[in-house]
């Protein structure tokens, strides 16, 4: 565990500390989520399609917890994004510690991950000055959908789930983190309204 820990936030330090030395280094964090939530999604499909061990699992969500120290150590965030931040990542840790006693919830949650691969493209797209609209709007639309699917729909239900095992501090962990995700929905929803708004003002000006 403490090997695997260790590994991946030496990588995940070395990838942040090079990609500031070049021209990627305004999207080395999203570099850096793109990497985790991919290999998180793709081991935990392979384990719920039975292609790999539960041993081999743990170990690579382990790899995770490298990331969200690296996480909260290098990048900046004002107050109030530190502490979602650090209820995220803590929310995290404790399901990866828990993971044998939930291994499928558990695994069904982190799949949740792949939600944030439309979003960071996007991110790259906007922050390298990308100019290419359509493929942007397709990555909200696609991150949107993925969002309220897996974290808001399904989230609910493997919440109720794991609170139906009677664990009143699992059930509190796995109901805190769907309310932190239902807080994000309804500001993402607000974003996005506040963006169609803007659009559909400026339409009706012509």
């Amino acid at each position: 565990m403490f090997i695997n820990i260790l590994l991946s936030y030496f990588f995940y330090s070395t990838l942040t500390h090079y990609t500031q030395k070049t021209k990627y280094k305004n999207i080395s964090n999203t570099i850096n989520v793109l990497i985790n939530s991919s290999l998180i999604v793709s081991t935990t499909t392979l384990y719920l399609y039975n292609f790999i061990s539960e041993l081999l699992t743990l170990n690579v969500l382990y790899l995770s917890i490298g990331f969200y120290i690296n996480d909260l150590l290098i990048n900046y965030y004002n107050d109030r994004q530190l502490i979602l931040k650090s209820i995220h990542h803590f929310i995290g840790l404790m399901g990866i510690l828990t993971f044998t006693s939930y291994p499928i919830q558990i695994c069904s949650l982190f799949q949740t991950e792949i939600s944030n691969l439309p979003f960071e493209i996007r991110n790259i797209l906007y922050k390298q000055k990308v100019k290419f609209p359509i493929l942007n709007t397709i990555c909200i639309i696609i991150f949107y959908c993925l969002f309220f699917r897996l974290r808001i729909m399904r989230g609910y239900n493997i919440t109720l789930d794991i609170c139906d095992k009677e664990v009143p501090s699992d059930c509190f962990l796995v109901t805190s983190i769907y309310t932190l995700w239902c807080y994000w929905f309804l500001l993402i929803s607000w974003k996005i309204f506040i963006k169609i708004n803007e659009v559909f003002l400026i339409l009706m000006m012509y």
